[in-house]
C-alpha cells in the first residue's frame, strides 16, 4: 500500500526526534552538558551585567534629565502623579 505524504512526515519526524535523543542523552550521547557550579556562575555572570547595564542607563536617564529639563529648560516636567 502506497505511504501518504503525512505519513512520509510523520516517519521523517519521528526520524529526526530520535537522532535528536540520540545527540542530548545524559548517558552517552554527544552534548556536554553544563555542571551545576558552572550553571550557577554564568547565572551569576548574566546578573553581575545586567546590574551594571541598569546603572548604565539609569545614569544615562538623570544626565539626559539634568540637561533638558534642568540645564536648558526644555520639555517642563509633569505634574505629580503623571507620567
Amino acid at each position: 500500500m502506497k505511504q501518504t505524504s503525512f505519513g512520509r512526515m510523520r516517519q521523517r519526524i519521528a526520524q529526526f526526534l530520535k537522532e535528536v535523543w540520540a545527540e542530548v542523552n545524559p548517558k552517552d550521547g554527544k552534548v556536554i552538558w553544563p555542571t551545576q557550579e558552572q550553571i550557577i556562575n554564568s547565572t551569576l555572570v548574566v546578573l553581575g551585567l545586567l546590574a551594571i547595564l541598569t546603572l548604565f542607563v539609569a545614569g544615562i536617564d538623570v544626565v539626559a534629565k539634568f540637561l533638558f529639563h534642568d540645564l536648558l529648560g526644555l520639555y517642563p516636567q509633569t505634574p505629580t502623579g503623571g507620567f
